[in-house]
């Protein structure tokens, strides 16, 4: 079935890799729309000049300035099957940084069988880091979603002073 995406903060640019792996064929079952939100509008801008770059269809994605600070937009409550998000590290915050943006793809998304995939610290070596994965696995559950995969430490941060932050890909359900 193809799916309604929308991206809530892409600075890794995932929606364009995704738009474009559809785009050659390669994604058999990729996305029907997919909508990009960031607060960056440099961002934006780039994804605009790398729509008509890569010819992309028109109609495949949407752009639209948004800070999860902000509540979400009435017309974009409940209106995706699938959320993505990747939000900043948050190394200090005990989780709250991974819950502020997955409490807007949670906002934006359909009821169940709405699904997702997060990007979210978790170096299981450090307490912080698994106190703060505690914190966001039980925010999802008390919002109805669960954990149906997580794949640890496939993201590294090349950083002198944290060579041991990871990330993992998690996929509620």
């Amino acid at each position: 079935k193809y799916r309604d995406v929308v991206f809530v903060g892409d600075g890794d640019c995932m929606g364009l890799v995704i738009a474009h792996l559809t785009n050659r064929g390669v994604l058999k079952k990729g996305p029907s729309k997919m909508r990009i939100l960031d607060f960056d509008e440099r961002l934006l801008e780039f994804y605009k000049i790398a729509i008509a770059d890569l010819h992309l269809p028109a109609d495949l994605i949407s752009l639209e300035r948004y800070n999860v600070r902000d509540p979400i937009p009435e017309r974009l409550k409940g209106a995706h099957d699938v959320f993505y998000t990747n939000p900043p590290y948050g190394s200090k915050d005990d989780g709250n940084c991974g819950k502020v943006f997955l409490s807007r793809c949670i906002e934006l998304c359909k009821p169940a069988p709405s699904w997702g995939i997060a990007i979210l610290p978790f170096a299981h070596k450090e307490d912080w880091s698994r106190s703060a994965m505690h914190n966001i696995q039980s925010f999802l559950c008390e919002n109805g979603y669960v954990v149906s995969e997580m794949i640890r430490e496939i993201h590294q941060y090349h950083l002198d002073d944290r060579p041991s932050l990871r990330s993992a890909n998690v996929v509620v359900d």
